[in-house]
């Protein structure tokens, strides 16, 4: 919670992206994947993190595919958490949109990333369109 309030601060956004913040927060939900509050308030501080970074920033500072390895993640452990599948699909919309690595790394997971993305859009329909268009992009 805290580390997402901090993050909707432009200097204190950068400060985070430049000294490691995004890797701690991986390391975070990697070292705890099946506590859903960690997980969704993890989710919810590198959303805040990537919207409206200056790019190059991003460039030099964001674990694309770690985040979005830990993403993954999280959608296949709390399936049934509407917070972490809608907050999960809007981070790898982000990093599609930013980091063609990103892509690649989703295509090399190509089943399970379509089926996490599926099985999200089937829970939160609000994400249904978001989630078709990854699915869209990973079959590309």
């Amino acid at each position: 919670g805290a580390l997402h309030t901090l993050a909707l601060d432009i200097e204190t956004r950068e400060n985070i992206l430049n000294n490691g913040g995004t890797t701690c927060i991986v390391n975070v939900m990697r070292t705890h994947p099946y506590k859903d509050t960690i997980q969704e308030k993890a989710l919810t501080a590198l959303v805040a993190l990537v919207l409206n970074t200056n790019p190059q920033i991003l460039d030099v500072s964001l674990p694309g595919n770690d985040v979005a390895e830990v993403t993954i993640d999280a959608m296949k452990n709390h399936p049934k958490s509407v917070g972490i599948l809608e907050t999960s699909c809007h981070m790898l919309y982000l990093l599609t949109k930013h980091d063609e690595n990103v892509v690649e790394a989703l295509k090399k997971n190509k089943n399970s990333t379509i089926m996490a993305l599926r099985h999200a859009a089937s829970i939160v329909v609000d994400m249904s369109h978001m989630a078709e268009k990854l699915i869209e992009l990973i079959r590309s």
